[in-house]
């Protein structure tokens, strides 16, 4: 299943810079532009990855699994939440991580 450390080098293996704009617990992941796509809960149990993803994306997801909800305290239309329980495989994990990254980049 997947972890922190494997969240933060999927990132950083992209070009992410890092921050910690609330907590020390909570872990923002953006470009160069300063536009936040992901927060992680590096202590979270379990672990809570908040993307920013495409509605219809969203709306798809929550409607099929349990551990995927609209974003905990962000804009429900644009981000959602995962809770890595084991309920997504980690490629189905690590696919909308990088369709995250890809709409932060524009592509």
């Amino acid at each position: 299943m997947i972890d922190f450390v494997a969240v933060d080098r999927f990132f950083k293996d992209r070009g992410a810079e890092t921050s910690q704009p609330f907590d020390n617990d909570l872990q923002a992941y953006s470009l160069h532009n300063g536009d936040v796509f992901a927060y992680v809960g590096k202590n979270s149990q379990p672990l809570r990855i908040s993307l920013k993803v495409d509605e219809i994306l969203i709306r798809h997801l929550v409607e099929r699994y349990e551990s995927v909800m609209p974003g905990h305290k962000l804009d429900p239309n644009k981000w959602l939440t995962l809770l890595i329980t084991g309920q997504l495989s980690d490629q189905e994990v690590t696919d909308l991580m990088d369709r995250s990254v890809s709409l932060a980049k524009g592509l």
